[in-house]
Protein backbone atom coordinates (compact mmCIF):
# COMPACT_ATOMS: atom_id res chain seq x y z
CA UNK A 1 0.00 0.00 0.00
CA UNK A 2 1.41 3.47 -1.07
CA UNK A 3 -0.71 5.18 2.22
CA UNK A 4 -2.66 7.09 -0.27
CA UNK A 5 -6.24 6.22 1.18
CA UNK A 6 -9.81 7.40 0.26
CA UNK A 7 -12.58 8.76 1.57
CA UNK A 8 -14.52 6.38 0.04
CA UNK A 9 -13.82 3.25 1.83
CA UNK A 10 -17.01 1.17 2.72
CA UNK A 11 -16.45 1.31 6.64
CA UNK A 12 -13.29 3.97 7.10
CA UNK A 13 -15.55 6.75 8.78
CA UNK A 14 -18.83 6.02 10.60
CA UNK A 15 -21.82 8.32 8.27
CA UNK A 16 -22.21 12.05 9.72
CA UNK A 17 -26.10 10.72 10.91
CA UNK A 18 -24.16 7.78 12.22
CA UNK A 19 -21.97 10.18 14.40
CA UNK A 20 -24.44 12.67 15.17
CA UNK A 21 -26.59 9.71 16.86
CA UNK A 22 -29.60 10.33 14.59
CA UNK A 23 -30.65 7.11 15.11
CA UNK A 24 -30.65 6.66 19.08
CA UNK A 25 -32.49 10.28 18.61
CA UNK A 26 -35.34 8.29 15.99
CA UNK A 27 -35.63 5.89 18.69
CA UNK A 28 -36.27 7.41 21.69
CA UNK A 29 -39.02 9.68 19.42
CA UNK A 30 -40.64 6.28 18.39
CA UNK A 31 -40.75 4.81 21.96
CA UNK A 32 -41.98 8.26 23.37
CA UNK A 33 -45.64 8.14 24.76
CA UNK A 34 -47.51 10.19 22.55
CA UNK A 35 -48.66 13.08 25.06
CA UNK A 36 -44.34 13.66 24.96
CA UNK A 37 -44.33 13.05 21.63
CA UNK A 38 -46.66 16.09 20.87
CA UNK A 39 -44.64 18.44 22.83
CA UNK A 40 -41.19 18.04 21.12
CA UNK A 41 -42.57 16.61 17.56
CA UNK A 42 -42.60 20.70 16.46
CA UNK A 43 -38.94 20.37 16.83
CA UNK A 44 -38.37 17.33 15.43
CA UNK A 45 -39.91 18.03 12.13
CA UNK A 46 -37.98 21.68 12.04
CA UNK A 47 -34.80 19.37 11.80
CA UNK A 48 -36.03 17.14 9.47
CA UNK A 49 -36.68 20.55 7.12
CA UNK A 50 -33.42 21.94 8.14
CA UNK A 51 -31.48 18.38 7.37
CA UNK A 52 -33.43 18.33 3.98
CA UNK A 53 -32.29 21.79 3.05
CA UNK A 54 -29.03 21.16 3.84
CA UNK A 55 -29.57 18.07 0.48
CA UNK A 56 -31.17 20.03 -1.49
CA UNK A 57 -27.77 22.96 -1.25
CA UNK A 58 -25.32 19.86 -0.89
CA UNK A 59 -27.04 18.36 -4.34
CA UNK A 60 -27.60 21.77 -5.93
CA UNK A 61 -23.55 22.97 -4.98
CA UNK A 62 -22.63 23.56 -8.10
CA UNK A 63 -25.87 25.96 -9.15
CA UNK A 64 -25.16 29.20 -9.75
CA UNK A 65 -28.71 30.10 -6.71
CA UNK A 66 -29.97 28.32 -4.10
CA UNK A 67 -32.31 25.29 -4.78
CA UNK A 68 -35.89 25.69 -4.44
CA UNK A 69 -36.59 24.03 -1.00
CA UNK A 70 -39.29 21.61 -0.80
CA UNK A 71 -41.29 21.54 2.47
CA UNK A 72 -41.06 18.42 4.95
CA UNK A 73 -44.77 17.55 5.42
CA UNK A 74 -46.44 17.97 8.44
CA UNK A 75 -47.68 14.45 9.08
CA UNK A 76 -48.81 12.23 12.40
CA UNK A 77 -46.61 12.97 14.86
CA UNK A 78 -45.74 8.95 15.05
CA UNK A 79 -44.09 9.47 11.50
CA UNK A 80 -41.81 12.56 12.40
CA UNK A 81 -39.02 9.72 13.52
CA UNK A 82 -39.43 8.29 10.05
CA UNK A 83 -38.74 12.00 8.57
CA UNK A 84 -36.01 12.99 10.50
CA UNK A 85 -34.39 9.70 9.71
CA UNK A 86 -34.69 10.02 6.14
CA UNK A 87 -33.68 13.67 5.76
CA UNK A 88 -30.27 12.58 8.02
CA UNK A 89 -29.80 9.66 5.19
CA UNK A 90 -30.51 12.07 2.18
CA UNK A 91 -28.08 14.59 3.50
CA UNK A 92 -25.67 11.66 4.75
CA UNK A 93 -25.64 9.94 1.12
CA UNK A 94 -25.48 13.47 -0.29
CA UNK A 95 -22.27 14.98 1.37
CA UNK A 96 -20.33 11.39 1.18
CA UNK A 97 -16.84 11.98 -0.54
CA UNK A 98 -17.26 15.40 -0.15
CA UNK A 99 -14.12 17.69 1.21
CA UNK A 100 -15.52 19.29 4.56
CA UNK A 101 -14.33 22.84 2.89
CA UNK A 102 -16.70 22.07 -0.58
CA UNK A 103 -19.01 25.40 -0.98
CA UNK A 104 -22.94 24.41 -0.52
CA UNK A 105 -26.39 26.38 -0.51
CA UNK A 106 -27.05 26.46 3.44
CA UNK A 107 -29.98 29.07 4.14
CA UNK A 108 -29.61 31.16 0.93
CA UNK A 109 -25.82 31.71 0.85
CA UNK A 110 -22.80 29.47 0.21
CA UNK A 111 -21.18 27.63 2.89
CA UNK A 112 -18.46 25.42 3.53
CA UNK A 113 -20.05 22.16 4.09
CA UNK A 114 -18.38 20.91 7.50
CA UNK A 115 -19.80 24.46 8.35
CA UNK A 116 -22.86 23.12 7.75
CA UNK A 117 -22.93 19.68 9.30
CA UNK A 118 -21.70 21.32 12.62
CA UNK A 119 -24.58 23.93 12.76
CA UNK A 120 -26.34 21.11 11.60
CA UNK A 121 -24.97 18.40 14.82
CA UNK A 122 -25.73 21.14 17.11
CA UNK A 123 -28.98 21.41 16.26
CA UNK A 124 -29.73 17.55 16.26
CA UNK A 125 -27.95 17.57 19.58
CA UNK A 126 -30.44 20.39 20.75
CA UNK A 127 -33.34 17.68 19.83
CA UNK A 128 -31.47 14.91 21.68
CA UNK A 129 -31.57 16.73 24.67
CA UNK A 130 -34.94 17.49 24.44
CA UNK A 131 -36.07 13.87 24.05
Amino acid sequence: MDGADTDGDAGSTPAWDETVGIGEIADRLRRMPESRLRRVADAAHALAQDLADAAAGVESRVADVPPALRPVPTLSVFAVADQVTVTAHDLTAAAAGLDPGTDVWWEGARRPLGDVLAALAERTRALGAQV
